[in-house]
């Protein structure tokens, strides 16, 4: 009894363990006071936003509509927005200075930026045209010795090139065509408007994530894709489903197994009872 006692126990451990780690791994500013008191009301959104103020630059705050001036930055900066709180945006930079890189970080209101169009963009844009990856690029022989993301099909520039040489050529290849052991790392596939088929990987060495030409993944000439003004819609700050259910399972599951070790051990105390 007391074995199984100890493998529920282990079992809920590990099942805890399975709750996705993305928190762990985002940016956050360590020892900000407002951001650890505001965490739950904190939304994650890691998109690219362009400066457009009134005042023909934006500023960033310590605190979302106060505290002391951080930076400015000159409308048309592409500034990287890491996360929402209401209507403001925390906006995070890099930037090179003669001592090295240096963090700068700071809230301003999201009236005065303007979304970038990205790879969410256009999924929502052409969601009906996109589908699901179905071995689009198994048994593809062509060559691997350039690799070119992009945002989306047609985006106007490369978002990242790979260059795979020596026993990395194979493991992207059988990465992105698939094995009959491992599913390819493509998730979705595009046909853009000149039958070319484009496929979506959300994930490859954790460097990679964008659009790949599957008919020439080496590609740089593509036609820019016309793309429309975007707005910006703040997300609620709540956990969505989705994000909930990881750790209500795992809430469960901890209950159900705590029961189970209290009802073991009550009838192992009661047996024992009864025997004197």
């Amino acid at each position: 009894m007391k074995r199984i006692g100890t493998s529920l126990l282990a079992w809920a451990l590990l099942a805890a363990l399975a709750v996705p780690a993305r928190a762990d791994i985002l940016w956050e500013p360590f020892g900000d006071k407002f951001f650890e008191r505001h965490r739950d009301e904190i939304e994650v959104v890691i998109r690219d936003f362009l400066a457009d103020g009134e005042a023909g630059y934006v500023t960033l705050r310590e605190t979302p509509g106060g505290g002391k001036t951080v930076a400015r930055y000159e409308n048309g900066t592409k500034l990287c927005v890491y996360n929402v709180y209401r209507d403001y945006g925390l906006v995070q930079v890099w930037e090179e200075t003669e001592s090295g890189w240096e963090e700068t970080y700071g809230w301003t209101p999201l009236s005065d930026l303007t979304l970038v169009y990205d790879h969410i963009s256009f999924q929502e844009e052409y969601a009906g045209q996109i589908r699901p990856y179905r071995d689009e690029f198994l048994g593809y022989d062509g060559d691997f010795s350039l690799l070119n993301y992009y945002e989306y099909p047609g985006a106007p520039e490369i978002k990242a090139s790979e260059r795979p040489q020596g026993s990395w050529a194979e493991d992207y290849r059988n990465a992105l065509t698939g094995t009959a052991a491992e599913q390819s790392c493509i998730r979705q596939v595009f046909t853009d408007e000149d039958s070319r088929t484009w496929g979506y990987v959300d994930y490859l060495f954790g460097r990679v994530e964008g659009w790949l030409c599957l008919d020439n993944p080496g590609g740089a000439d593509f036609p820019v894709r016309q793309v429309p003004e975007v707005e910006y819609v703040p997300p609620q700050a709540k956990a969505s489903a989705p994000d909930c259910l990881p750790y209500v399972l795992v809430g469960g599951v901890t209950a159900v197994t705590a029961g189970l070790l209290y009802w073991f051990y009550a009838r192992k105390r009661g047996g024992t009872k009864e025997a004197r």
